[in-house]
């Protein structure tokens, strides 16, 4: 570091020589320069016009104002760089690129009724990066990160659906049976009462509801004694915690599975409702 000090003070000796030499200042001022070089000679202990010196410190043939000029030059090329900050949602997506994220989508959506999450995922990943100002994306990659139990990442995309879109239900859904599935049964609470402000004739979702405050008040949800093996109620069997009679006598799962028949994509809200997960 001393060295790197030395050869500092030596350059600015060698500039304030130049300075006197081609005569940046004037006559009156150049005897101050030469105390200038002397004071800064004394307290580094450098001698200007030592040649050994030269050839350890010198600079040359470049100067202290030649490299000071690219340090100009590079402070402006920088200050006239804008940093590329822009969000994939910050993008305004042309109508190619909708269309395009649609059919991503649709791709995405195939998949989840295959139930091949990790591939679903990635095709709702595509879609975002095309149009990242659609919330069904996020919801539906929520829904998709809750089948491969990554619920964290479920809560994630959810909440971004409803910042996207604050009356979309389905996201408020998703977001929901995340917190549902994480134990989060107050947050879930909260989520669902959401989902039936926007959706208030969801049977499926006032189901959900009392699950999730059943749990938050450290109530059981469950119809039977999970380690039952008698027979269920109307002499239905029992398989494991599966309670068949529950399931049938239950309005909001029928619902659901009568959907279902009529239209596959509903797969994916019965697979989501914390009804099953308690049964």
């Amino acid at each position: 570091m001393e060295e790197k000090r030395k050869q500092l003070a030596f350059a600015i000796t060698e500039y304030l020589n130049d300075a006197i030499e081609r005569n940046y200042v004037g006559e009156e001022n150049k005897d101050s320069l030469e105390v200038a070089i002397q004071c800064i000679s004394e307290a580094f202990g450098i001698d200007p016009k030592d040649d050994t010196q030269k050839d350890i410190y010198s600079i040359k043939p470049t100067n202290l104002l030649s490299i000071f000029d690219v340090y100009l030059r590079t402070t402006q090329a920088k200050a006239n760089v804008k940093p590329n900050t822009e969000k994939v949602d910050d993008k305004e997506p042309s109508e190619e690129d909708k269309k395009n994220a649609d059919e991503k989508k649709k791709e995405g959506n195939a998949k989840m009724a295959e139930r091949k999450y990790d591939e679903a995922i990635k095709l709702y990943t595509e879609a975002i990066e095309l149009n990242g100002k659609n919330a069904i994306y996020y919801a539906n990659r929520a829904a998709a990160f809750s089948q491969s139990n990554q619920h964290e990442k479920a809560i994630e995309d959810a909440l971004k659906a409803v910042e996207i879109n604050p009356k979309y239900s389905k996201g408020y859904s998703r977001l929901a049976h995340a917190q549902y599935c994480l134990g989060k049964y107050d947050e879930a609470v909260k989520s669902y009462e959401k989902v039936l402000e926007l959706d208030p004739n969801n049977a499926s979702i006032t189901q959900s509801l009392e699950l999730a405050k059943s749990k938050a008040t450290g109530g059981s949800t469950r119809s039977s004694d999970a380690g039952s093996s008698s027979a269920g109620a109307g002499g239905m069997p029992n398989l494991g915690n599966l309670d068949f009679a529950s399931l049938m006598n239950n309005p909001a799962i029928m619902n659901m599975a009568q959907e279902m028949m009529k239209n596959p994509e509903a797969l994916n809200n019965l697979m989501n409702n914390p009804a099953l997960a308690n049964l």
